[in-house]
Formats: C-alpha cells, sequence, structure tokens
C-alpha cells in the first residue's frame, strides 16, 4: 500500500528521509540548511531518488511559521536494475555483486605486494581455471582472519597456485605456521616456487596428496581452517576438520554461494553446496555466517 503524500512544510522544512510518521517539530536554528537537501535529485544516487515533485520545499504560515516541521517518511521509489549475466556452461551464473562494486572495492583494499601480484599474473597466463584464484579481497580478508584471531596453526585444504597460503602467511605470528594440501603436482610446481621465493618459506609446508589422508596423518588441532577444493568433498572436510578445531578456532569455506546456481543445483558441486549449507544452518555443534564476499564465503565457529 502506498504511504500517503507528506504533508506541506513550513519554512526551511526539507524531508527527512528515514523519518518514523508524524510531524517532529525543530527550531529552525538547529535544522540543516534546506539548501543542501533541496533540488531535483541529480545528486543523489538514481536508485534512490524521492518521487518527483518532493523535493520541492513548500511554505505554510500559521501559528509555527517560524519553526522548521519534518513531514512524515516520503515514500521511495527504487529503480531496479537488470542483473547481469556471469559465467556460463551447465550452471549458468549470475554476479553476486555489481562487477562495478567489485572492482571499487579492489581498488579499495590494500594491494597485493609484488611477489602476489606476479603470481596471480602467472597463474591466469599458464594455470587451467584461474578463477579459482582468491584474489586481492579474499586474499586480505583471510589475512586478516587469521591475524585477528590470533591463530597459530593454520590448515588449507586446496592450495591451487599458493596465493592463499601466502596471504593467510602475512597474518601468522613469528612462531605460526601453515599446512597446505594440493592434490594436483601442476599446481603445486607453482606454489613451492613461490612460497620458496617469499619471507614466510618457513612457515608454509605444502602436502602432495589427498587431503582426507593429509588430515589423518597430521598431530594436533587447528585455530584456522580455509576449505577451498573439491566440492562434492566439503562435507567430509568439514567432518575432518570441526572435532580438531580450538575452542575459538574459524573454518571459512570458500565458494559457498557458486555463482548464484545454489538457487538452482544442476550439477554435483552445486548440489553437494546445497547440502552442505543447509546442514550446516541446522547444525547444533557450529554457528556459522554466509556471506556474499566474492562466490559467497561461509565463517564458522565451535557453538
Amino acid at each position: 500500500m502506498l504511504e500517503p503524500e507528506p504533508k506541506s512544510l513550513r519554512p526551511g522544512c526539507c524531508p527527512r528521509r528515514y523519518g518514523h510518521g508524524g510531524e517532529t517539530e525543530v527550531p529552525a536554528e538547529s535544522a540543516r540548511s534546506a539548501d543542501c537537501l533541496a533540488g531535483d535529485g541529480a545528486s543523489r544516487p538514481a536508485a534512490h531518488r524521492l518521487r518527483s515533485g518532493e523535493s520541492q520545499l513548500k511554505q505554510r504560515t500559521g501559528r509555527f511559521a517560524t519553526r522548521t516541521v519534518y513531514p512524515a517518511r516520503p515514500v521511495l521509489e527504487h529503480v531496479h536494475r537488470p542483473r547481469l549475466r556471469a559465467c556460463t556452461g551447465q550452471n549458468g551464473g549470475v554476479d553476486l555483486v555489481d562487477p562495478r562494486i567489485e572492482q571499487y572495492a579492489e581498488a579499495h583494499t590494500t594491494p597485493p605486494p609484488p611477489l602476489l601480484a606476479e603470481l596471480a599474473a602467472e597463474t591466469h597466463a599458464t594455470l587451467a581455471s584461474p578463477e579459482m584464484l582468491t584474489g586481492t579481497v579474499v586474499g586480505r580478508l583471510l589475512e586478516l582472519l587469521v591475524h585477528g584471531s590470533g591463530a597459530k596453526r593454520v590448515l588449507e585444504i586446496g592450495t591451487f597456485s599458493g596465493y592463499s597460503a601466502l596471504a593467510m602467511a602475512a597474518g601468522l605470528p613469528p612462531d605460526g605456521h601453515i599446512d597446505t594440501c594440493e592434490v594436483d603436482p601442476v599446481h603445486a610446481e607453482v606454489a613451492r616456487r613461490y612460497i620458496a621465493r617469499s619471507p614466510y618459506a618457513d612457515r608454509i609446508t605444502l602436502h602432495l596428496g589427498p587431503a582426507l589422508e593429509t588430515i589423518a596423518a597430521l598431530a594436533g588441532d587447528f585455530d584456522f581452517v580455509f576449505i577451498d577444493a573439491d566440492k562434492p568433498n566439503y562435507a567430509n572436510y568439514l567432518e575432518a576438520v570441526l572435532p580438531r578445531l580450538t575452542r575459538h578456532g574459524l573454518i571459512a569455506v570458500d565458494n559457498t554461494l557458486w555463482s548464484g546456481a545454489v538457487l538452482d543445483p544442476l550439477d554435483d558441486s552445486a548440489r553437494a553446496i546445497v547440502e552442505l549449507n543447509d546442514r550446516l544452518v541446522v547444525d547444533e555443534r557450529v554457528t556459522v555466517a554466509q556471506l556474499t564476499v566474492r562466490d559467497g564465503l561461509t565463517l564458522i565457529r565451535r557453538a
């Protein structure tokens, strides 16, 4: 149901965008200048403009002519823009965030060091599926999660070319360590070269082979776990690491929105992610938050 048009305004009045209904009288000397909010709306974001005519201030005389009055909240119209299509293929896909916003976010994130920039360039130039690269925003997010949580023992499931391992290593304390698991020898070779050239070569151990076997062979518990590997095994990875997560530890699971394919899963990877998401939200052992960062990132702690 449409809200009624706001009443005429007294001198000096301007619409309060987020009012709570009714009229509130505010002394003119404490009100903001109406000139800064009046106009044709060109300076406002296109997606949130007042209906035409509401930006024009009206005058009212009477007993309270010397006071400024804010009317009930005006109705805002939202301009619906079509969502851009993203990747094509069996699952199709959608851009979870407008690509322009993605670019803006990356431009306002601390850029990677030269070594990681070089690694990203080589990954895109030489490896298949370079879109699996963690990238600037998620890389810095992982670094901050490791640093902010004070994690010393980190487990990564899915090294790829080593970008995420190196990003997380930057957040480790001097006595911290990362065990990273990779099954593809081509990916492992690239990762090892860049790890060896980094300042964190003594803090990262790359294990080549099936991750579940590696996890079983490793001793001790983990403060932070990053899962970014084959999707059908996501639930198995979670069950393998959850009992070994320290009391204040965190698990981050990547690609949990799968380019929007979770809304209409058509392949094994999408169905596995949907099943995991549905299980996590009702699992009393954990507390979760699913974020729309990049391709979806789910954070998990023990309840």
